[in-house]
């Protein structure tokens, strides 16, 4: 596996989700925290072509009846409902590159 993507609070560093490429399904293993710190975790199995742009969206509603959503190339992969809140709110986005062919390209940050 390769860690692609994180989202943390950043005070404490404590971890809100987490992203990695999982090769050996050809897919996703995602992650996300909930406030009292048990994570779930999913894997989207065949949903990464290799060799091909993908395209990933997570979203997060940091409410008591929180949700989570993970889309890739418009598909829903992965989704939670519990209690995301977090004090502080989550702040910090990691991005991890760690291999010759890891790239990204136009990511952005929406908080509302």
């Amino acid at each position: 596996m390769t860690k692609l993507a994180e989202g943390k609070r950043y005070f404490g560093g404590a971890n809100q989700w987490e992203i990695d490429s999982d090769q050996a399904v050809n897919g996703l293993d995602v992650y996300v925290w909930s406030a009292s710190g048990v994570r779930t975790s999913f894997v989207a199995r065949n949903a990464v072509r290799p060799g091909v742009w993908s395209c990933v969206d997570i979203d997060l509603n940091q409410a008591v009846s929180g949700r989570l959503t993970v889309t890739l190339d418009g598909v829903g992969v992965a989704s939670a409902t519990g209690n995301f809140t977090s004090s502080p709110p989550y702040s910090a986005l990691y991005l991890w590159g760690s291999s010759a062919t890891t790239y990204f390209d136009d990511v952005s940050v929406k908080m509302t």
